[in-house]
């Protein structure tokens, strides 16, 4: 059975529309519906429908081993994915809804948050790395955050947080969205501070 196949039960058990899927997956509409109109997943979304799905079928594939979970993270709140929100302390112990699973190697002091808001998500049609509503990040503080890295920051001078990438302006670090709606999601170019640098993105079920 074609990992497609799979996708497709998930989708429907969800009640998903393939235009939902092709966002969750980061391509175009029309991408999405040509796999399942040719019963095949590119071989290169193989770890993308795992971490959609969740489904350990998919990690059965004679095309690749299963990646090992190299820890549990702490899911403590939520990241307004948009403006400057209020955020709880995010070091604070005893706020974890639960743990997480990561694949990637990380610090002891990496927290998960799940992403609220649009301005990370992607619109339809465009292809690209996406964030949308629901999804975990993880954040490692002990991670430096270069350009073009997707960063956890806090505004100065109060406890207000949002989760967008660092880039340059004229060689000032800003906070970009993802979003190209520059009238729903500005650029922030205010002082802010890096609370720690986003190393991995699932479902919650890697």
């Amino acid at each position: 059975m074609d990992p497609i196949e799979e996708v497709e039960k998930w989708r429907e058990a969800k009640l998903l529309i393939p235009a939902d899927m092709a966002r969750l997956f980061g391509v175009a509409s029309q991408n999405y519906n040509n796999w399942v109109y040719r019963g095949s997943l590119p071989k290169a979304y193989y770890k993308k429908a795992r971490e959609i799905t969740g489904d350990t079928l998919l990690a059965d594939s004679n095309v690749s081993e299963p990646i090992p979970i190299r820890g549990w993270i702490p899911l403590i709140s939520y990241i307004q994915a948009g403006e400057w929100s209020e955020a709880i302390d995010l070091y604070e112990p005893g706020y974890a809804e639960r743990i997480s699973p990561t694949t990637v190697p990380h610090s002891r002091v990496t927290f998960a948050l799940r992403v609220e808001g649009g301005s990370m998500t992607l619109p339809a049609g465009i292809e690209g790395r996406s964030f949308p509503p629901g999804m975990i990040i993880y954040i490692d503080p002990e991670r430096e955050a270069a350009p073009r890295d997707y960063v956890v920051a806090r505004c100065f001078g109060d406890n207000r947080a949002t989760f967008k990438q660092l880039m340059l302006e004229e060689g000032r670090p800003v906070l970009v969205p993802l979003n190209p709606n520059r009238e729903i999601y500005p650029i922030i170019r205010g002082e802010f501070e890096i609370l720690g640098r986003v190393i991995d993105a699932s479902w919650g079920g890697l």
